[in-house]
C-alpha cells in the first residue's frame, strides 16, 4: 500500500445528510489514515505554496488547487468556492511521461494513481502524499466532480497547461526547501548605514549622501562602508513630494532596540563636513516606506543589525 493518506477538511458532513467521513473513502482508502477538520493542522508549508484555479467546464473558476510541502509530505487540496462541493476527485502526481493518456491524448482517468469518491460531498479536500513516493519537480493534474448551487455537475481542472480535447490541464511543482530558522537570535551585529553616494567629507565621518534628479532611482544601502545590506528607491516626483522606499535584504533589519532608526535630511546644494544625523529634519522615525519633499540630494541614515542565530 503506498504511503500517501487522504486528509478530509472542512464539510466532511453536510446539513441534510448526516454520513460520516469514514463513509467517503473508497475500499482501496479504507485503511489509511484520516484527519477530520478539527485535528487538521495548518499546513506548515516550506517556501510558498502553489495556488492555481480550479476551472469547470472549460473555463468557470469554481475554487482552487493549492499545492504544497513540508518535510515529509506533499499536500494537494481542493477548495471550493461557496455552496459548490465536491462528489469524486481524481489526481495524478508524478513524473510527467507516466501521466496516463489515450492514444488521442486524453487523460485516463480511472488509472490516476489518487481518487476518492466523496459521499457525502464535501466542499474542501486534500490528498497528503509522502515526498519519498514523488521525484523533487512533479506533473499534477488534479481533476474533480462538481456539483454547483443548482445541484449541475461539472468535471474541474486544476488550471494549467491543456492537455488533450477534453479541457484537461496540468502544471509543474517543485518540492520546496525547508530551511528551519532558530527561534531566536543568539546575538545580533548592529552597523549604521547610508544610502550609496558621495562622503560627505574625506575625513572624519564615512556617510554619503545620494543625489537626485527628480527621476525615479535605485541605489544601494551600505552598513560599515562595504556591506550591502538593502535599497533605497526614490520615486518621481508628484505634486513636489517624492516617496522613498528602503528595503533591507539578506536578513538585515532595523535596529529594535533604538528610536528614529530612519533619519532622511534633503538638501538643495550638496552638504559638506561631518554629518550629524541626530540633526536631520526631513524624517526621524521608524518606517521604511516616506513621503518627503523633493530635493536635490538626500542625506538617509539608518540603524541596523543583523540577527546571528548560530
Amino acid at each position: 500500500m503506498k504511503k500517501s493518506f487522504v486528509l478530509f477538511a472542512a464539510m466532511c458532513f453536510i446539513p441534510f445528510a448526516f454520513t460520516s467521513c469514514d463513509d467517503a473513502l473508497t475500499e482501496e482508502k479504507a485503511n489509511e489514515v484520516l484527519v477530520t477538520k478539527a485535528d487538521a493542522p495548518e499546513f506548515g508549508y516550506c517556501g510558498e505554496p502553489f495556488v492555481t484555479s480550479l476551472i469547470a467546464g472549460k473555463q468557470t473558476p469554481v475554487g482552487t488547487v493549492t499545492v504544497g510541502n513540508d518535510k515529509e509530505n506533499l499536500y494537494v487540496t481542493y477548495t471550493l468556492d461557496a455552496s459548490w462541493n465536491l462528489s469524486d476527485t481524481k489526481l495524478f502526481v508524478g513524473d510527467d511521461a507516466d501521466l496516463p493518456v489515450n492514444n488521442g491524448g486524453n487523460p485516463q482517468m480511472g488509472h490516476f494513481p489518487y481518487k476518492t469518491t466523496h459521499s457525502p460531498a464535501v466542499n474542501t479536500f486534500t490528498y497528503v502524499i509522502s515526498l519519498e513516493e514523488i521525484s523533487e519537480c512533479v506533473t499534477i493534474a488534479a481533476q474533480g466532480e462538481v456539483i454547483s448551487p443548482e445541484e449541475q455537475t461539472a468535471s474541474a481542472w486544476g488550471e494549467g497547461t491543456a492537455f488533450g480535447k477534453s479541457g484537461a490541464m496540468k502544471f509543474e511543482y517543485c518540492v520546496q526547501e525547508c530551511i528551519e530558522v532558530p527561534a531566536e537570535p543568539i546575538r545580533y551585529e548592529t552597523e549604521s548605514a547610508w544610502s550609496a553616494g558621495d562622503r560627505y567629507t574625506e575625513k572624519g565621518n564615512w556617510g554619503t549622501y545620494t543625489a537626485y534628479a527628480g527621476e525615479e532611482l535605485t541605489v544601494s544601502v551600505y552598513a560599515g562602508q562595504t556591506i550591502d545590506v538593502g535599497t533605497v528607491t526614490f520615486s518621481e516626483v508628484v505634486e513636489g513630494n517624492i516617496t522613498i522606499t528602503i528595503a533591507l535584504t539578506g536578513g538585515w533589519e532595523l535596529n529594535a532596540e533604538k528610536t528614529e532608526t530612519v533619519k532622511i535630511q534633503g538638501y538643495e546644494a550638496a552638504p559638506s563636513g561631518n554629518p550629524a544625523p541626530g540633526q536631520f529634519k526631513t524624517y526621524k522615525g521608524e518606517s521604511l516606506v516616506v513621503e518627503v519633499p523633493a530635493s536635490n540630494f538626500y542625506g538617509i541614515h539608518l540603524d541596523v543589525r543583523l540577527p546571528i542565530y548560530e
